[in-house]
């Protein structure tokens, strides 16, 4: 017995419990020793996972009284081929240990039973599996020895014995309704009914009768929800769930997938698409008594939950302005990890593990961004609830990778993704996990020269709740944030592509009154408004009303560059042109008033002396050529409406260095060079 089942197996409950020992978790950074007293309860103490792998050769055992004189016990194994034989050892107070039961594996397990003296006031019990006989048997796998209190129990509810066939109709799983059951059974009102896992009752159901009546040939039973201790005085339960890895994204089973339009504020095209899938592994360790002198049952539990998620999700949108995407389930339904039955005596306990994904986005951009990730996210939590309070400890690893991003514009966009485990006990609820992580992706043309122009980075949160309704209904506590962390996964100095233009598309924003055109720009560089018209005028920052009748003027607006071209006859319209006259990199957007309202373009304009030919405003009107030089480019600048030049580039080419990220920080890793998509880990200007 490893020093992890000793600590659980000195747990006593109820009575005199005699030296309280302490729950530790070395697996969990910074977690701190509980001091739990009273009686352990353990879902899943038994078969120990290392590194996701179970042990070979386990053995656990649950044991419950439902009436003063018997003991019932369901051992579970792992490893242990059928057809080996089990046994249940105990000893009745102080007297000698013995072998009280005999059976042979079957399905992983096997029932027993032990009829103790009726004086007994504590059972000390455990499950062994032995191979051979008299001197030459030998134990295979064995239980940690668990110790039920007996002194001054309550007594029992009556089991109604209605078996899963009889069942026509049943209320959902803590809520009063109708159990509709064929023919009639022996049902009274005060009765407990249990019910395993069936169609009409998946997750199990545990209720007591409130009311009785026939109806033709059938009985109606009105039922209200009740608790484990209500027909099992003293139990100590053990459910194990395997943790594994999640089914893979190309896959089928248990994989969630979205794609959707976020709602916009400009007409610019704009999408989100998410797949998820998800795994839950669960280890609990709890235990309950009723007794005559305590209003409530006591409860002490240890439960460790481990989920793993993989995930790739991305968003994009192909122009300038604003999107949201409220947060929508990956899965139509929640979807079922998990589902263990198992029993003590007649009582069936069914212990189900959901899962959901959720995903949700948002842009806020002058020009086209997309941002994705994909990666794997491992939460692993602990509760212990020590009769009075929960305490939880959680670790959430993030292995995520950026891939496709794709930015022209200062801005930003995000995708996030929030899976969320709940597990329920016969229906009823019981502890939740949720963590949210995702890609986040801001873009700075007007950066500082030593910092990246853009970055990703993953924001996560991990958050608990405890609750354990089928034990007793006031074992609820609410949400905890276990941890935060935004960790960068990935950067870029370099502005990818040269200059460009999209074509245009209508913009609900309007152009102050008067004005005609209007650019403006997010970056420490300057760009310059240019207008001529069909007589040859050339309007700039330099000659601001060398057109007749029109005005160029420049400053800020909300602390925004901004330049404006007013006064403009419809009848004699104005080309536009953009120059970057001062730094090496800016995104801009150019709002032009047309018939039909503004039309809005978004410019990025790469190198010094970059040009583009923009627009004609009024939008639509017959567009004017300039003189060549007009930006200054000394191999020549555009002329003709829609011509866009490279401006003047540093030589220097960007070195990186990839890292992984972890919670906490740090880096390691070696220089690579990497020009274009970014496609994994984290990448640091040096």
């Amino acid at each position: 017995m490893g020093p992890s089942a000793k600590r659980h197996s000195a747990a006593r409950s109820g009575g005199s419990p005699g030296p309280a020992q302490p729950f530790r978790d070395p697996t969990l950074v910074g977690a701190r020793s509980v001091r739990v007293v009273g009686l352990a309860l353990a879902l899943g103490v038994a078969p120990p996972l290392v590194d996701g792998a179970v042990a070979a050769r386990t053995a656990s055992g649950s044991f419950g009284v439902l009436q003063a004189g018997t003991v019932h016990a369901t051992a579970t194994t792992t490893g242990v081929p059928g057809g080996e034989r089990i046994v249940l050892e105990g000893r009745a107070g102080g007297g000698t240990t013995a072998i009280r039961a005999r059976s042979v594996v079957r399905g992983g397990g096997a029932r027993l039973r032990w009829r103790y003296p009726r004086t007994t006031q504590a059972l000390h019990l455990r499950i062994r599996v032995v191979r051979g006989t008299g001197s030459r048997t030998r134990t295979l796998a064995a239980s940690p020895w668990r110790v039920l209190w007996l002194g001054g129990l309550r007594r029992a509810r009556r089991l109604a014995p209605v078996g899963p066939g009889a069942v026509i109709s049943a209320p959902v799983a803590g809520r009063h309704g109708d159990l509709v059951l064929r023919g009639t059974p022996s049902v009274r009102v005060g009765d407990v009914v249990a019910l395993p896992s069936r169609s009409a009752t998946p997750d199990g159901l545990i209720v007591r009768v409130v009311g009785v009546r026939t109806d033709g040939g059938r009985t109606v039973a009105r039922v209200v929800p009740a608790r484990l201790p209500d027909v099992l005085p003293v139990a100590d339960l053990a459910v194990a769930v395997r943790a594994t890895d999640p089914p893979a994204l190309g896959g089928r089973s248990r994989v969630g997938a979205l794609r959707a339009t976020p709602s916009c504020d400009n007409p610019f095209a704009a999408t989100i698409a998410g797949r998820a899938s998800m795994s839950a592994g669960l280890r609990m360790h709890a235990a309950w008594r009723a007794s005559t002198s305590l209003e409530r049952p006591n409860v002490t539990a240890d439960i460790r939950s481990d989920v793993r998620t993989s995930v790739d999700a991305g968003i994009s949108v192909s122009g300038g302005g604003s999107c949201g995407f409220s947060a929508r389930a990956l899965f139509p339904a929640p979807v079922v990890l998990s589902r263990t039955a198992t029993s003590l005596g007649p009582v069936p306990i069914v212990v189900t593990v959901d899962g959901q994904v959720v995903l949700s986005g948002s842009t806020s951009t002058l020009g086209r961004v997309a941002s994705a990730a994909r990666g794997g996210v491992r939460a692993q939590v602990r509760t212990v609830y020590d009769g009075l309070q929960a305490t939880q400890r959680g670790r959430l690893t993030t292995r995520l990778r950026p891939h496709d991003v794709a930015i022209a514009a200062s801005g930003g966009a995000q995708v996030g993704v929030t899976p969320n485990v709940e597990v329920r006990v016969n229906g009823l609820a019981g502890p939740s996990i949720d963590f949210g992580t995702g890609a986040r992706t801001v873009a700075d043309i007007g950066r500082a020269p030593a910092r990246p122009w853009w970055t990703t980075t993953a924001p996560d949160e991990l958050g608990a709740s405890f609750a354990l309704l089928a034990l007793r209904p006031d074992l609820v506590e609410p949400r905890t944030t276990l941890q935060t962390h935004d960790a960068e996964i990935g950067r870029a100095s370099a502005l990818p592509g040269g200059t460009s233009a999209d074509p245009g598309a209508a913009t609900p924003d309007q152009l102050p009154e008067g004005v005609a055109a209007q650019v403006t720009w997010d970056s420490a560089a300057n760009v310059a408004l240019h207008a001529w018209d069909a007589d040859g005028h050339h309007a700039s920052a330099a000659a601001p009303r060398a057109i007749p009748g029109v005005t160029l003027s420049s400053g800020f607006v909300d602390g925004i560059p901004t330049a404006r071209v007013t006064g403009v006859d419809p009848g004699r319209p104005v080309t536009l042109g953009l120059c970057l006259d001062d730094g090496t990199e800016a995104a801009a957007r150019l709002d032009v008033r047309g018939a039909g309202g503004t039309t809005r373009h978004a410019v990025v304009l790469r190198g010094e002396r970059a040009a583009a030919m923009v627009a004609v405003a009024p939008e639509g009107g017959p567009a004017s050529q300039p003189v060549s030089g007009w930006c200054g480019l000394p191999s020549g600048d555009p002329v003709l409406l829609g011509q866009l030049t490279d401006g003047i580039l540093p030589t220097a080419r960007p070195r990186f260095v990839l890292r992984s990220a972890e919670p906490g920080g740090g880096a390691r890793g070696g220089a690579v060079r990497k020009t274009g998509r970014v496609t994994t880990g984290t990448q640091e200007d040096r």
